[in-house]
Formats: structure tokens, sequence, C-alpha cells
């Protein structure tokens, strides 16, 4: 599925963080987002069927 930053969308999610964006400040994050939202896309069409996990995963920690 295909999800593209619309004006729309833009100024739907602009109003609901609370932002007040110039123009060229604008454009340059739906561009990120677009950017992001396709990078997605693209991990998800990864197969992943070959990859087994034998023990339950563990988070990393970094202890000092």
């Amino acid at each position: 599925m295909k999800i593209r930053i619309n004006d729309e969308l833009f100024e739907r999610l602009e109003r609901l963080a609370k932002l007040s964006l110039k123009p060229r400040e604008r454009e340059k994050l739906r561009k990120d987002l677009n950017e992001i939202l396709a990078y997605m896309e693209m991990l998800d069409e990864l197969d992943l069927s070959l990859i087994h996990i034998s023990e339950p995963t563990r988070p990393l920690y970094i202890s000092y």
C-alpha cells in the first residue's frame, strides 16, 4: 500500500502536532516524510520467511 503525504494530510499532521511551518519548511518536511514512507514500503517487501528465531529475543542493553 502506497501512502503519500498530500496537502490535506500534511495540514492535519501540522495541526495535530501544533506546528506552524513556513512554506519552505513544510515542503522539506513533506519530502522527508515521503522518503521515510517509501523506505518503510521497501522494508515491507522483504521476504522474511527464511528467518527463524530459535529462541526468544532479548533486548540489548549497554551497561556502563
